[in-house]
């Protein structure tokens, strides 16, 4: 609470991050004599959907819904948070992007990205305005250089450099191994599937056959386990009977 004015406030604390962009993208405002900075609407309704709360997002929908020209369908690239289909517009949010544009990659970011803002999964979505959706790239990244806890220390593993040098070698014939990080979906594909943008849903996942031994083998090895057991058990007692 504003003391002076009695204007209820929020005071958020962090280290700078993406919380700098949105300080450094404020823009002044008046209320009553004080001049406060606020963020745009664009970086307001991605704090709404980083946060995932169900207030916050109920409120992204009102934002999205008032403010048209601050969507994220009217941004070249933008990142959509999963948690987006939890809205009651999400179905339509992406069949827009896929019909009305040219849907052209889903990037599928770890859970943690965003910490220690935000803990939610997220996805890089890469379209162009206008034109037309024919086959959509996937790429699923398992890491991005920085530990995916509250601390985001620098690692070694990062799939980013690489999911850069597959999108820019895209090729819908030749990227078709689902059982990769990478690969191509036709767009009637994603119309069958009710326009959904998660890779689990086109992505095969590879299990490996495990081989295991006959049970009789296994009880044959523990029997003579057992023998070698008792034998080192009766020489122990009599050592100790002529001790």
């Amino acid at each position: 609470m504003h003391r002076p004015t009695a204007f209820p406030v929020d005071v958020v604390l962090g280290k700078p991050g993406l919380e700098q962009i949105f300080v450094d993208g404020a823009r002044p405002i008046r209320v009553g004599r004080l001049r406060i900075r606020v963020a745009s609407a664009t970086r307001l309704l991605v704090m709404k959907v980083l946060a995932a709360r169900p207030k916050d997002l109920e409120d992204a929908a009102t934002l999205s819904t008032s403010h048209p020209g601050h969507h994220p369908t009217g941004m070249r690239r933008s990142r959509r948070s999963r948690s987006l289909r939890r809205l009651p517009r999400h179905v339509a949010l992406r069949e827009l992007l896929v019909k009305k544009h040219q849907l052209e990659g889903v990037i599928s970011l770890p859970s943690g990205v965003f910490k220690p803002y935000a803990g939610v999964s997220t996805a890089i979505v890469v379209f162009t305005k206008g034109g037309k959706t024919d086959n959509v790239f996937f790429y699923d990244v398992g890491a991005d250089g920085f530990s995916l806890d509250d601390k985001r220390d620098p690692g070694k593993e990062n799939d980013l450099p690489d999911a850069l040098v597959r999108w820019r070698k895209k090729n819908a014939k030749k990227d078709t191994d689902r059982t990769q990080k990478h690969f191509m979906v036709p767009v009637s594909e994603i119309e069958e599937k009710g326009f959904d943008l998660s890779i689990n849903r086109y992505k095969v996942v590879k299990h490996e056959e495990v081989i295991h031994e006959p049970p009789k083998k296994i009880i044959a090895r523990l029997r003579k386990l057992e023998a070698e057991i008792s034998r080192d058990l009766t020489e122990l007692e009599h050592m100790l009977g002529e001790g």
